[in-house]
């Protein structure tokens, strides 16, 4: 009891205010709800209502402050919510015991809500069944608001589909209909440059060259996609990839994905890898799974000249690799993320054999009993910070490394180009190990627009049997991208130096290119 007294002359005045007994946390065994698992909460089942009394083992007679009420009934709404009762009510209720009291929260669950199928404009051009399948908001599963949350992120990640708003649910019954604020983007691409050059060994010849860029995406209504890549700069060479995706796999969670790399390198070796990956699609849209990679490369000898000048540290092989992947992407939106993370990783194992390791010899069905294990790791990191309403800052992150103690020339890896490092030709480099850091600040333009400001700054290491080189190439520069109707326009002006040449105007590299949208 609290007393405060007021005396004026004659006349006094008491006031009173009874307090009651001091509440705090007890020791409270525990039970089992099948629907609501919390270690914080002990759980009693009742026909139509639960009765779940608060437990803190650290806190045993402690003071119960009152914003623990609203937070208990706060975990507890949300803990309904996610188990497909959204409508729960809780009440608190204090019960005398035959020492102090005890605190319990009486939770009337109410109807159990399932998802219903998913509802949006019928101009957009997919499937519904695949899209729920592809968000994990299957029609007849339990109504959980976090997996609609997460639907969102996912969306985020689909280059054809931009969700205009939050997502809005609708109860009907005992079904909840999510629907889709949607916007479908083009981003079918088709580019190409083809021309003619003089074939210098047979005269009166041309030969073809160029380069030619189809992806097709959201094939049949249901995400599949299909990317061609054709490219031949200078004559005996040729680059090709053939790449498709097939999402929601057999209406499995699982994606496969499949392609075909060819790699002709003038007149010296010819490379192809054959790839097929499973990964499993998780409810935020992280991707994990397994490959296998076959890997064949072939030395050409033409004529005796090739042989001697050309043939040093080449020899054709094969390689059969198993390996993991792990893909994260939580990136704003998928053509001009302004915040957000997105991160791949890639680790393989394998044998490697040398089929033919002799430069006299003609015939590549020689093999050679030695075999050697190999690795292969990369990892591709974007971070995207905000630092305006109309900028952001980009950190990115790329590693490429390959071991193994009989490497060939014909065996590394490339780096150079807009891809790996700008300031540099398509693919000039050849080395066993590499490592990339890229700062660049955007500002944006528009939705499809941005002028950008890069460095780009790399490590790289070639070793070949008993030799070794290490380089540090640096890169500087501008880049442009400007959206139009029917496509995006991407140029880069930068400069590189390496061990060799130093920056110079002289040496400037423009990369740019086309792609028109359909």
């Amino acid at each position: 009891m609290f007393q405060l007294k007021w005396v004026y002359l004659y006349l006094s005045l008491i006031v009173c205010l009874f307090t009651g007994n001091k509440m705090a946390y007890g020791q409270i065994s525990y039970t089992y709800f099948p629907i609501l698992k919390s270690e914080h909460f002990s759980k009693v089942v009742v026909p139509d209502s639960v009765l779940l009394t608060f437990n803190q083992r650290r806190s045993i007679n402690r003071a119960i402050a009152d914003s623990a009420y609203s937070k208990i009934a706060a975990l507890l709404i949300q803990y309904s919510d996610e188990a497909g009762y959204p409508f729960a009510k809780v009440e608190p209720l204090v019960v005398k015991l035959t020492e102090g009291y005890a605190l319990y929260f009486k939770v009337t669950r109410g109807p159990l809500f399932i998802w219903d199928t998913l509802t949006f404009a019928s101009e957009i051009p997919i499937k519904g069944k695949f899209l729920a399948k592809y968000l994990h908001l299957k029609c007849g599963e339990t109504y959980n608001p976090k997996q609609a949350a997460r639907a969102g992120y996912v969306l985020r990640t689909i280059p054809y589909l931009q969700l205009q708003s939050d997502i809005v649910f609708g109860f009907s019954g005992k079904k909840v209909s999510p629907q889709l604020q949607l916007k479908y983007r083009k981003v079918n691409t088709a580019d190409g440059v083809i021309g003619f050059l003089p074939n210098e060994s047979q005269q009166g010849k041309l030969i073809l060259n160029g380069e030619i860029n189809l992806k097709l995406v959201n094939l049949f209504k249901s995400g599949k996609v299909l990317d061609l890549q054709w490219r031949s700069t200078r004559p005996g060479s040729l680059k090709l990839l053939a790449e498709y995706i097939h999402p929601v796999f057999l209406g499995t969670h699982w994606e496969l994905q499949t392609n075909v790399q060819l790699l002709k390198e003038d007149s010296t070796f010819f490379n192809r890898a054959l790839k097929a990956a499973f990964l499993y699609q998780f409810e935020n849209g992280a991707k994990a799974g397994l490959y296998i990679r076959d890997n064949r490369s072939a030395v050409l000898l033409q004529n005796k000249e090739t042989t001697s000048q050309n043939l040093n540290n080449l020899a054709s092989t094969s390689y059969l690799e198993l390996g993991s992947v792990v893909e994260i992407n939580s990136l704003s939106d998928y053509f001009s993320p302004k915040k957000g993370i997105y991160l791949k990783s890639e680790f393989g194992l394998g044998q490697k054999q040398i089929l033919n390791s002799s430069p006299d010899s003609t015939s590549q069905t020689t093999t050679s009993a030695s075999k050697t294990p190999q690795a292969l790791l990369k990892i591709l990191q974007s971070s995207y910070i905000p630092t305006s309403s109309k900028s952001s800052l980009l950190v990115k992150f790329q590693l490429s490394a390959l071991w193994n103690e009989t490497l060939q020339r014909n065996e590394l890896l490339r780096l150079g180009g807009m891809q790996t490092m700008r300031g540099f030709a398509e693919n000039l480099f050849f080395t066993s190990k590499y490592a990339v850091g890229t700062t660049e600040w955007f500002y944006y333009l528009d939705e499809n627009s941005s002028i950008s400001l890069f460095a780009e700054q790399a490590i790289m290491q070639r070793f070949l049997l008993a030799s070794e080189t290490i380089d540090y190439p640096t890169a500087l520069g501008l880049a442009l991208r400007f959206g139009t109707r029917n496509g995006i326009f991407n140029l880069a002006y930068a400069f590189g130096r390496n061990n060799e040449s130093p920056f110079s105007v002289r040496t400037a590299v423009v990369h740019f290119g086309i792609s028109g949208r359909f």
